[in-house]
């Protein structure tokens, strides 16, 4: 018996370990609603956004600061683009060219749309504020009555 266990443990010794696999995230967004082309009906307009290998999240606080050296200096920990899982970040809106919201979940509700062709732009950044290169965004045109 203990002859196996010695060989056993000689044959494991001499397989190579393998390598850790490295996952690829590719940070995408899209409109739910409203869908491309349709109309509705103006005053509030129910947006939704699908995200893909991206985390909306809230923005980064001092707890995310980390120590560099013994006299305990700190810098802000790079989180958004730190590799540890899907990137995280927030998500900008502007409808017509014009800022609306910082998106932190997928819903959002615009007021006072008035009656009209319109735009909405959506794109996806960083926690710090950095945008991906190339852009994250998506765009869909709808007409408010």
């Amino acid at each position: 018996m203990q002859r196996s266990v010695v060989f056993l443990g000689l044959l494991a010794a001499g397989c190579p370990t393998p390598e850790p696999v490295e996952t690829v995230y590719h940070p995408s967004v899209s409109f739910l609603s409203p869908s491309a082309d349709t109309t509705v009906p103006a005053g509030d307009i129910a947006v939704s956004i699908v995200v893909a290998d991206f985390v909306l999240a809230q923005p980064a606080t001092l707890s995310h600061w980390r120590p560099v050296s013994p006299l305990w200096l700190f810098v802000p920990e790079a989180e958004a683009h730190n590799g540890d899982g899907a990137p995280r970040g927030y998500a900008v809106l502007r409808v017509d060219g014009s800022y609306q919201a910082d998106l932190r979940s997928v819903q959002y509700t615009l007021t006072g749309v008035a009656a009209g062709p319109h735009t909405l732009d959506v794109e996806l950044l960083f926690e710090d504020g950095d945008a991906f290169d190339p852009p994250v965004t998506a765009s869909v045109g709808f007409v408010a009555e």
